[in-house]
Order: C-alpha cells, then structure tokens, then sequence
C-alpha cells in the first residue's frame, strides 16, 4: 500500500496527511503459511499504543502479529526512517510524518532466479495467508490515522529519542580529538522541553476524546499542531551539500545508504572537524525544536512565556540561516557520493 492519508471534516477542509507504506518483496512475507517470520515497522513519529490496536485485529493463527514482531525480545523495535521507498520525500524534503510496515522471510532467494510466484504459491506462501496479514496490518494502521479524532502521534517518544542522540555526538567529541569541539548542551535542554509539552498537549488531546462528541474547534486546533510539528523540524536551507534533505533530525547518511543518519546536518561536520557547520546547524536544529515546543504549548493550553534561551535562540538561528545561504549550500548540488533519493533502479522494496 502506498499513498497519503487525508482526513476532511465536514467544518474544517485542511489537509491532515500521513504517508504510510507497505513493502512486501515478491518472495512473500511468511516462511511457511502458517508462521510469520517477521515484521518491521519504521514510524516518525513514534507509534504509541496504536500498535496493540492493530494487533487486535490482526492475528495469525493464534499467534498475534505483535508476538512474532517481537519475538523474544521484551518489546518490538521500531526503527528509523532512512531512504530508499515512497516515504523519502514526504519525510525528509516535506516534514510529513511517515510509517513503513514490511514483512519479510529468512529464505534468502530474494533477487535470484527463484524469486517468483511459483516459490512464493509453493513454499512461501501457500494460500497467501501472510500477504492478508500484511494487508490487514497495514490496512487498520491506515484507518485507525485517517478516523482518530485526535491523531495518535506521540512526539514525546520523539523528543526523548532526539535527546539520547547528542550524549552520542558528545561522545564523539570526546574520543575524537579530531571533532568540532562544539557546546551541544542545549539541545538536550530544548528536547527535553519539547518533550514536556508533547507529553502536555498528548494528555490534553485525550482528554477531549473521552467524551461522546468531542469539541470539534479544539480537535482541529489539537491535530493541525499535531501535523505541524514534523514540518517544523525542517529548515528551508536543507542540509550542506544536499538541500534538498531538509529534516534536520534524519536524513540517510552520505555514507550509509539507505540507512539513517541522526542529526544529520551536525554529525558529518562535527566528524570533519568543521566548527562553523556545525555551528550553523546546531542553531537551526535547536530553531526547530523551539518551534515545535511552542506549537505544542499552545496547542495544550495557555502558551507558555518563551524562555530567554528560547529567544536567543530564534536570533541564533536566524544567524545561521544568512550563514547557510552565505556559504551557497542551498544551490549546492549532491555530492558524487550522496545517497539516491529512492531503490536502485530493480532492487525492489526494501524490507
């Protein structure tokens, strides 16, 4: 399934999409009819509890999808969002919160001359029993983002995941003499504040959904907050050397392939012992976080007294985005070795 869901109430007729795909390679999603080998969810924003609910209604002969999603691990992994599908562009140039659910097989003839409908009949999948599993999982997860009267995206898992990156730069910091040496404290400040009015406005969208009729006005005002603030995690400058990666938490890395790349416009210049980059978009980057604090706020209840570092941080960044346009990197062209936007041409989906 690939497309972008969009919700139209009858008083308000904006736009709420959510880009959500489903990969399913030809070789088919199950080891056997009977067992689902495996399933990967890639989300941003973090899922939330809506993962139990999809489970609900997608079991498997007895064992649920959210069983065999996490195997013997206490609690499934959610992964993050690189390259490489449909997703690339709603993500990482247009800010539009996204979702990838792939199911896969440890068969291993993905790509050979074995990879056809016959295997996948035959062994695979007799009866394509896993590919109604996959159907149905990626099916509710589309309705329950395009019904919810409040949109079941929970930033404060977010935030908490974007402050554990920067002990991780910090670290690098520390072991690389080498690395931009750079104060990177405040972004553990600024998203830790995000994440506090996340978990506000998250306690104050359920609050309105208790009642039989909720409020539509403060649903609209709720969701449009909701939407915006994965937008606001863009900066129009885009990232050194490839603008047209605009998300300043991820981004596949130069040199990873589709994997992603945390922090991306700060980790490659904080490794390259570039100072002023890394400057620039530690700024931006703590822009957007602000920005998204605010929308949040406001969208919870009363909005709170920007604090001073929060002022001082617009004009920061304001300075950080005459420096970009300075420096050209929003005319600047991909580099040789810069990650394709979308698959190698025939390699197919990629879970």
């Amino acid at each position: 399934m690939h497309g972008s869901l969009a919700r139209r109430g009858e008083a308000d007729q904006r736009r709420y999409d959510i880009f959500v795909t489903d990969a399913c390679a030809p070789s088919g999603p199950t080891r056997t009819a009977s067992t689902l080998s495996g399933l990967a969810a890639d989300i941003v924003p973090g899922p939330g509890s809506s993962w139990r609910e999809i489970d609900r209604l997608a079991r498997k002969n007895g064992r649920s999808i959210f069983d065999a999603w996490r195997g013997d691990a206490a609690a499934p992994s959610v992964d993050r969002l690189g390259s490489g599908s449909d997703y690339t562009v709603f993500l990482d140039h247009l800010g539009a919160p996204a979702m990838e659910v792939g199911y896969s097989s440890p068969s291993g003839e993905y790509h050979s001359a074995y990879d056809d409908t016959y295997q996948t009949e035959h062994f695979l999948d007799p009866g394509y029993l896993g590919h109604q599993a996959a159907s149905r999982t990626s099916g509710v997860a589309a309705l329950r983002l395009a019904n919810a009267d409040a949109l079941p995206l929970r930033y404060s898992d977010y935030a908490r995941e974007v402050d554990a990156y920067v002990p991780e730069l910090q670290e690098i910091q520390r072991t690389n003499p080498d690395s931009a040496q750079v104060d990177l404290t405040a972004l553990r400040e600024a998203a830790q504040q995000w994440g506090a009015a996340s978990l506000a406005l998250e306690a104050h969208a359920a609050d309105l959904v208790q009642d039989d009729s909720p409020p539509s006005g403060q649903l609209r005002r709720v969701n449009r907050a909701l939407m915006r603030e994965e937008r606001l995690l863009t900066q129009p400058q885009g990232l050194p050397g490839r603008p047209w990666f605009k998300h300043q938490v991820y981004a596949p890395g130069i040199n990873t392939g589709y994997a992603a790349q945390f922090l991306p416009g700060i980790r490659d210049a904080l490794e390259a012992g570039d100072a002023a980059t890394v400057t620039i978009y530690r700024d931006l980057l703590l822009d957007s976080l602000r920005r998204a604090t605010a929308t949040a706020s406001n969208a919870a209840g009363p909005a709170a007294v920007p604090s001073r570092s929060a002022r001082s941080t617009a004009a920061a960044a304001a300075t950080a985005r005459r420096s970009a346009r300075v420096r050209g990197w929003n005319a600047a062209p991909l580099s040789a070795n810069a990650v394709r936007v979308g698959p190698e041409p025939g390699s197919g989906p990629t879970r």
